[in-house]
Order: C-alpha cells, then structure tokens, then sequence
C-alpha cells in the first residue's frame, strides 16, 4: 500500500513521536458551570493517552488554569482574555455564543525547537490559526480539523455557520483533513467536495459514524450504539485517534475504525473524562473495531 505519510523516519518509541496542536484552549461555559474545552485540549489528551508527547501552543491569559492539561509541553502566548464560549442545548442540538477571544498565534509563536514534529495539527476554534503555517512543517503529517474556520459570530457573540477562504486553502494544504457534517449543515455536496480537497480526509456525521477518503476512495464506517451523555469533544477524540494511527499504520480505513471507536466511546462521559484512557487505546488497538 502506498502512503501518504511524509519522510518522517519510522517511530519505534511512542513518546519519541512528537504531536504539535497549535490552537486555544478554551473557557466553556454550560448550565452545570464551567469547564476547559476546544480541541487543543481534547486532542492533546488523546495524544498523551495514546503514548505519543504532546506539544501545544496555545493563548491566554497570565492566570489561565492549564493544569488539566499536565503531562504537555505548552508554549502560553499571553493574552488579556480567554476565549470563551457560552454552551446553550435544546436536547441534542447546541446553540453557542462567543464572549470573548484570545490572540491569534502565528509563526512567531512557534518554539524553533518544536520545527520537526512528527504530526502538527492545526486546531482552530475561532479561526486564530492561518492555514499557511503549515508551510513550516515540511517533514510532518500536517493535518486540519476545519471546524474553527467555519464559525463566525454577529455582534452579540451568536455562532453561525460561514465557510471562509481559509477552509478550502487548509483543506487543500493539509494531508489529512476532519470536519463533520454539522460543521456544514449536512450539506452533502459540500461535504464531498470538501473532503476531495486533502489526500485523506475523514468526515464525522454523529451516531452514523464517519466517511473516510483516500485519493478518490471513499468507505462509510458505521458507528456502535452508545448512551450519549455529552457529545463535546468527540470529534476532537476522533481526529487526534485517526491523525496517531494513520501516521503508526499508513492504513486510513484502519485510522477511521479505531477513531470512530474511540469518539463513541468519549460521548459516554463527559467534557474531558471523554477523554480516552490508555487501556481503552491499547484495546482498540488489538481489535480494531468498536470496543
């Protein structure tokens, strides 16, 4: 099988293989109360959970609490806000409002050191990240959630769907693309032109489980019936799975099982306990279907 995975030398040692979010932690505001959220978080747990060493680079502010986060080597670019997002639901559909935004990281941010990461992955929220960045990376798995560039908010902070310049040029730049069908409405023709944009891309669609692309390619992967308890973060779980085993195995559809297995796993839980522990990895490791 041919690979799409670039020249990175082969990673026989988990902690070696080095996985670079650049994106913000965020403040998430719920009826229960408050808790950490975006995809930096979610996604660099994952990592760590599956054995591989976290590196993020994140915004905000002097006190922002990343303790949650330990075990990841964090460059804080300091900001006088947090970005926040109020969480409203109507059974399972999320209505959000974002209060405030952190500063935008860009190249400068970036630790010289941290050049060479065996994946980065770009993990906006609010569109904080430029899609160029990846132009940095020339000897890594770059890989794209595109959710944070489909989001923009009217004066009272209400989200809403856009689809601006920079989902496509992220798509287009990236190896590996996820976004999922809520991200865009359900719309089906955008989600497959979309998805045509990256040499492998996943698309998520909840309880129905996910559509993996490789090079014109296209497999529906179905997803095991679960209790859902809270949905947050699970496809933040998926991509973080799906990018670690795609670069361990070069198998996509491989990637797209054990991803889908372990988001619907996360949605049994909630806000961060989702977050797979490491023994659930090594179990969906040896079956390679739904735990």
């Amino acid at each position: 099988m041919d690979s799409i995975i670039p020249t990175v030398p082969p990673t026989t040692d988990d902690r070696e293989l080095q996985y670079l979010i650049i994106g913000h932690v965020t403040k998430d505001i719920a009826p229960e109360g408050e808790r950490m959220g975006g995809t930096a978080a979610y996604a660099g747990l994952t990592a760590l959970a599956y054995g591989a060493f976290p590196l993020l680079v994140t915004s905000c502010s002097l006190h922002g609490n990343l303790s949650p986060l330990d075990g990841m080597l964090i460059h804080k670019v300091l900001s006088g806000r947090e970005t926040t997002f109020e969480n409203r639901y109507n059974g399972s559909t999320r209505e959000q409002w974002v209060r405030s935004v952190a500063e935008p990281l860009g190249e400068v941010h970036i630790p010289r050191t941290w050049s060479e990461p065996e994946i980065v992955h770009l993990a906006p929220v609010v569109g904080e990240v430029k899609p160029g960045l990846m132009d940095l990376f020339l000897k890594s798995l770059c890989c794209v959630t595109l959710q944070g560039w489909m989001r923009d908010w009217d004066d009272d902070g209400r989200v809403h769907r856009i689809l601006s310049p920079d989902v496509e040029q992220a798509a287009r730049n990236a190896h590996v693309s996820v976004f999922s069908m809520d991200d865009i409405g359900g719309d089906e023709a955008l989600a497959a032109g979309l998805a045509a944009l990256s040499p492998v891309s996943a698309v998520t669609d909840g309880e129905r489980g996910c559509r993996i692309s490789r090079r014109g390619e296209t497999r529906v992967l179905p997803a095991p019936k679960v209790t859902v308890v809270d949905p947050t973060g699970a496809g933040d779980i998926f991509a973080a799975v799906f990018f670690l085993r795609l670069k361990e195995t070069g198998d996509a559809w491989e990637a797209g099982r054990m991803a889908t297995a372990l988001a619907s796993l996360s949605v049994t839980r909630p806000g961060l306990a989702g977050v797979p522990t490491r023994d659930e990895i090594l179990e969906a490791k040896r079956t390679g279907t739904a735990l």
